[in-house]
C-alpha cells in the first residue's frame, strides 16, 4: 500500500517550512544590522525559475551516441539546469563572501544560508508535489 499524503497536509507542511526560511532570513537581517541577506533570499527565491521555464521548451535533439538508445536532450533544458545551479551556488557563496569581507558576521551568514536553503527546498518540493499529476480524486485538480 503506497503512502499517500493529503494535499492540504502538504500545503500546511510546506507553508511552515517556508515561514521558517523567512524567519531565519529576517533574523539574519535584523539582528546583525545588514540588509544584504535579503538579496541572498531573493536569489534563493528565483533560483528554481530558470529550470521551470526551460522545461516547457520542446526543442529537442538526438545525441547520436550508441549507448543512449533513443534519448533526446534539449539545449534549453540544459541551460535552465545550468543557470539554476549557478544561481544556487551564487546564493550560497554570497554570504560566505560577505563574511570574509567583514560585511556580515558568521552567525548572520549561517542564518542567511539556512533560511535560503529552506526557501529553495520549499519551492522545489512544492513544484514536485503539485506538478503534473492528473488524479480524478484530487480535490485541487483543475
Amino acid at each position: 500500500m503506497p503512502l499517500t499524503i493529503n494535499p492540504l497536509s502538504k500545503i500546511i507542511g510546506l507553508s511552515g517550512m517556508l515561514a521558517l526560511g523567512f524567519l531565519l532570513l529576517v533574523l539574519s537581517t535584523a539582528l546583525y544590522g545588514s540588509w544584504m541577506p535579503i538579496l541572498d533570499g531573493f536569489i534563493f527565491g528565483i533560483a528554481h525559475l530558470p529550470y521551470l521555464i526551460s522545461n516547457g521548451v520542446n526543442t529537442e535533439y538526438e545525441t547520436g551516441l550508441a549507448d543512449v538508445s533513443g534519448a533526446t536532450y534539449s539545449a534549453a533544458s540544459d541551460f535552465g539546469k545550468w543557470f539554476s545551479s549557478f544561481l544556487l551556488v551564487s546564493a550560497v557563496a554570497l554570504p560566505i563572501t560577505l563574511t570574509r569581507s567583514h560585511i556580515l558576521t558568521n552567525v548572520a551568514a549561517s542564518l542567511s544560508i539556512a533560511g535560503g536553503l529552506c526557501i529553495y527546498t520549499t519551492i522545489v518540493i512544492f513544484t514536485s508535489f503539485f506538478d503534473g499529476f492528473k488524479d480524478s480524486s484530487d480535490p485541487f485538480s483543475v
